[in-house]
């Protein structure tokens, strides 16, 4: 499965195009991402959501990532659901139920499928 992903901000979930060429990286469509942050989003981003085929644990790749964009990560897959924050050279994992009401839980459990 060709992983997904998108955004969450203003209390709203917004898949975004995965315009990686890899099974198992994502890559969110540069235009998708500007227009959804300047239109829907008022420049800000709650955080980042994406799927992984098993474990939700963050990747090489990850990692990188979130020092860069210092927002909370949720990574999904059939078998869990994690919120993590890259802080201070930690990885942390953040009580995803603050993270998520039941709406926008159900709006990124749907990339699943």
């Amino acid at each position: 499965m060709k992983e997904k992903c998108g955004i969450i901000c203003n209390s709203a979930f917004y898949e975004l195009k995965n315009i990686s060429y890899l099974e198992h990286e994502f890559l969110c469509d540069p235009s998708d991402f500007y227009t959804i942050v300047q239109s829907k989003c008022n420049g800000k981003i709650k955080a980042i959501v994406h799927t992984h085929e098993e474990s939700c644990e963050p990747s090489y790749k990850d990692i990188i990532s979130m020092k860069i964009w210092n927002i909370p990560w949720i990574i999904i897959s059939k078998n869990c659901i994690k919120g993590i924050l890259y802080s201070n050279g930690s990885i942390l994992e953040l009580d995803i139920n603050s993270l998520l009401s039941q709406e926008l839980y159900n709006s990124i459990m749907k990339l699943l499928h």
